[in-house]
C-alpha cells in the first residue's frame, strides 16, 4: 500500500485493501514504477546467470567483454537480457504481493470453505488466480478452440508403470 501511495500520492487510504480497489487505483505503468523500488529483491544469483549464458551463448559479446571489460555492459546482450529479466521478476513479485496475495486474504476473510483444505485452496489458486486449472492439460496456455495438429491434442498422461 505504501508503495502505491508513493507512486500515486492522490490514491488515498482504502477502508480495506482489496483487488477491486487496487484495479481502480492502478495503471500498468504504476506496477513498473513500484517494481523499480523492489528491484534489489529480484536479483539473479550467479548460478542462474551462468545457466542463462550456457543456454544462450553469444561468443562475440563474450569475446568483446574479455577484451574491454568496460565495453561488456554495452555489448553483452546477456547482461541486458538479465537486467530485463530481473525487472520482469520484480514487477511480477509486486503484482503477486499486492494482487494475488490480497485475493487469497480476501478468501480467508470471507471464510470460503475451499480455503480450509490445502488441496482445495491450491486448486482454486491455480484455477482462479494463475488461470492454470489442474484439469487442463495445457495449464491455461492454449486458447479455446485452437487447433494443434497433435495427436490427442498434444496432451498425454504420464505412465504409471515402469518402462519394460
Amino acid at each position: 500500500m505504501r508503495d502505491l501511495q508513493q507512486v500515486r500520492a492522490s490514491v488515498g487510504q482504502p477502508e480495506t485493501l482489496n483487488r477491486v480497489w487496487l484495479a481502480a487505483k492502478t495503471q500498468p505503468e504504476d506496477w513498473k514504477v513500484i517494481a523499480l523500488k523492489h528491484r534489489d529483491e529480484a536479483r539473479l544469483d550467479d548460478a542462474s546467470k551462468l545457466l542463462m549464458r550456457a543456454k544462450n551463448a553469444a561468443p562475440r559479446a563474450a569475446d568483446a567483454g574479455r577484451i574491454a571489460v568496460s565495453k561488456a555492459a554495452f555489448e553483452d546482450p546477456m547482461l541486458r537480457a538479465m537486467r530485463e529479466f530481473e525487472g520482469s521478476m520484480a514487477e511480477d513479485s509486486v503484482r503477486n504481493h499486492y494482487d494475488l496475495h490480497t485475493q487469497i486474504h480476501e478468501w480467508f476473510a470471507q471464510d470460503v470453505p475451499d480455503v480450509a483444505l490445502v488441496n482445495r485452496l491450491n486448486n482454486r489458486v491455480y484455477a482462479e488466480l494463475f488461470l492454470m486449472p489442474s484439469w487442463d492439460p495445457w495449464l491455461g496456455l492454449r486458447p479455446p478452440n485452437a487447433y494443434s495438429a497433435l495427436e490427442a491434442d498434444g496432451a498425454t498422461l504420464a505412465s504409471t508403470t515402469a518402462a519394460k
